[in-house]
């Protein structure tokens, strides 16, 4: 409760759903290292693919997790029902909540006398900012029941937002987001890279090609990145997997390589031997940069949305100014005619640090404790 300390606070964890590892999920799991004690609240939750990332034993997944396989394997086909999952959590006697949401974890139900703060990756997506393009993607029954449901989930959205005390932007674009949706404002900290583990290796073979590192889904635009290599003659080298796959393979020219799925381990050695990565997509923050970054890899990037915050332009990397294969080639011409500095571009990367990400969190859940509100 507001007046209490940190130190001796009983902390709640919420997290919309446990299905795969992402930047989201590290963001958790180091809210679960700085409250040894806290339990987790999800929707549905698949140890088998989370590598151990997260305390099993501390996870209480809701009654979602009790539906057939199909279901869980669809999580988004359950959203509908996503609010009633989290409202339906006893917690008990906490005095903080965490909830770490994109979609429905700031929904949990908040205890009389506690404080909740929301590390806020975005309001939810499907409702409000990439509501047409998710529309778009979906056919018959789905499509119509998406409709009939969009507007409902928007008016909760809105109205659990009021039952946050405290709301943690990952960036100022998302912090505008919030502003314009929630009509709140929020404090800004930006998720954390792991620059011990993704470093400059002074004797990898540093090869002529380009990056994309992505899932091949629609909105990511991976489509104009290989459509510009047609016209130039550098190579570039694709790794992600998605439902655009084929087509993206059928207009792909001979210089574009695709590697399909590659594991965790690889991804330092993937930064580490291109000449650059390349990203397409209208990002929130924009993981691959700050990684890549960390790794002395510089990034050709969209100059809009969260690569504004994580992209240093000419020395961290270049933007180009549109989504269209035209500007991407334009750029990546002006880039090859430049030279980055691998320490440069790493000392770049290092404001987003594992140390820094916990010492502001620590700081702001101190502050919601003590009665701070946004």
């Amino acid at each position: 409760m507001p007046g209490a300390t940190l130190e001796d606070a009983k902390v709640a964890l919420s997290h919309d759903w446990l299905l795969s590892i992402g930047g989201g999920e590290r963001c958790l799991a180091i809210f679960a290292e700085l409250f040894p004690d806290a339990s987790i609240y999800t929707s549905i939750f698949r140890p088998e693919v989370m590598g151990g990332l997260i305390p099993e034993d501390r996870v209480w997944p809701s009654f979602l997790n009790n539906w057939p396989e199909y279901f869980r394997r669809r999580h988004r086909m359950l959203l509908p029902l996503m609010p009633v999952a989290f409202s339906q959590f006893d917690i008990g006697d906490v005095d903080l909540i965490l909830s770490s949401s994109h979609c429905a974890a700031k929904g949990i139900r908040k205890p009389e006398g506690a404080v909740h703060a929301c590390f806020c990756y975005s309001p939810m997506r499907y409702v409000w900012d990439l509501y047409e393009t998710y529309l778009a993607g979906m056919k018959g029954i789905t499509r119509y029941m998406f409709r009939q449901f969009a507007p409902p989930l928007r008016k909760w959205d809105k109205l659990t937002a009021g039952e946050v005390d405290v709301f943690i932007a990952i960036s100022d674009f998302i912090a505008e987001r919030i502003k314009r949706v929630y009509e709140r404002d929020s404090v800004v900290i930006y998720p954390p890279v792991d620059c011990l583990r993704f470093t400059i290796d002074e004797k990898a073979r540093r090869d002529e090609h380009f990056l994309v590192l992505s899932r091949l889904v629609n909105y990511k635009r991976v489509d104009i990145a290989v459509d510009a290599f047609r016209e130039l003659p550098y190579k570039l080298r694709v790794v992600g997997t998605g439902p655009q796959m084929a087509e993206l393979k059928s207009k792909a020219g001979a210089n574009v390589e695709f590697a399909g799925f590659v594991d965790e381990d690889k991804l330092v050695d993937e930064y580490r031997r291109a000449r650059a990565v390349i990203v397409t997509a209208i990002e929130d923050f924009g993981l691959v940069p700050v990684e890549a970054a960390s790794c002395g890899t510089p990034t050709i990037a969209l100059g809009a949305g969260g690569y504004l915050e994580t992209v240093r332009d000419e020395v961290s990397g270049v933007f180009f100014a549109e989504q269209s294969p035209a500007s991407v080639a334009d750029a990546v011409r002006r880039f090859a005619k430049m030279n980055f500095a691998p320490l440069k571009v790493r000392e770049s990367a290092l404001r987003f640090d594992v140390p820094r990400f916990k010492q502001q969190i620590m700081d702001i859940a101190s502050r919601a404790i003590g009665g701070f509100k946004t």
